[in-house]
C-alpha cells in the first residue's frame, strides 16, 4: 500500500495558501497548513512525523529564510521555496539555505 507524504505547507496570504493546498492534494499529497513562519515551527516542534516542506519566503513573523535555518539546524526535511507570487510555475528546490 502506497503512503501519502505528508507535506507541510507555509502561504501567508489565504487565496494562494488554498491554491496550493489544492494543487498538493490533488496531487496525492496530505497537506498540513500554516499561514506564517512562526506557526510552523510550531508545529514542527509538536513531532508530528512530515515529509516535507513547502513554503513562501516572504511571511510575517518568522520568514521563510530563518525558516530554512530552523529546518536545517533541527529537522532535516526537504525545503521547497514557492514563487513570490502564484505564477503556476514550478516551485524551486533549495537545501540548507544561508
Amino acid at each position: 500500500m502506497n503512503k501519502k507524504l505528508k507535506v507541510l505547507l507555509i502561504e501567508d496570504n489565504w487565496a494562494e495558501l488554498k491554491i496550493y493546498q489544492k494543487m498538493l492534494r490533488d496531487a496525492g499529497f496530505m497537506v498540513v497548513p500554516a499561514r506564517n513562519g512562526q506557526e510552523a515551527i510550531d508545529i514542527l516542534d509538536e513531532g508530528d512525523k512530515l515529509d516535507a516542506i513547502v513554503t513562501n519566503l516572504f511571511m510575517p513573523k518568522v520568514d521563510g529564510r530563518a525558516l530554512a535555518k530552523y529546518n536545517f539546524k533541527n529537522h532535516h526535511l526537504p525545503f521547497i521555496v514557492l514563487p513570490k507570487e502564484q505564477t503556476l510555475k514550478p516551485p524551486w528546490i533549495c537545501s540548507g539555505m544561508a
